[in-house]
């Protein structure tokens, strides 16, 4: 649904892949911790202007990236202070909240594939299981 689309689905893009999933299931993951939907909203561009507040709003170099991506959307730089774990008590994890952050990148290229994730959110014993 709406809550859990990657930014570049907001934005209207015409292929996509894992990355998608991976950024789904961070939100997912944040719901599941803290029983809260993390981009809550009832448009689209709402949920876009929920992520941008969290993790800034990306330097766009090739606007042809995105087709509905526009220079004049309001700007908003990542907050030294706003994090994952800032906005909910039940994230305080480093661990969870080093994973979140890590698979809410705006840019798919960015984000882990899953077995990346999972090594970022688990014991050291339990990592060369996955």
């Amino acid at each position: 649904t709406l809550w859990y689309r990657a930014p570049e689905i907001l934005l209207g893009a015409k292929e996509y892949g894992p990355a998608v999933d991976i950024w789904s299931a961070g939100t997912v993951i944040y719901e599941l911790c803290t029983n809260r939907a993390l981009f809550q909203s009832d448009c689209e561009v709402m949920a876009l202007i929920k992520i941008f507040q969290l993790i800034g709003t990306p330097v766009v170099t090739n606007t042809h990236t995105f087709e509905f991506f526009s220079q004049r959307f309001p700007k908003w730089r990542r907050s030294g202070g706003q994090t994952i774990a800032s906005l909910n008590d039940r994230v305080r994890s480093t661990a969870v909240s080093t994973m979140l952050m890590s698979v809410l990148k705006f840019w798919p290229t960015d984000r882990p594939c899953a077995s990346q994730a999972v090594q970022l959110c688990s014991p050291p014993r339990l990592r060369n299981n996955y």
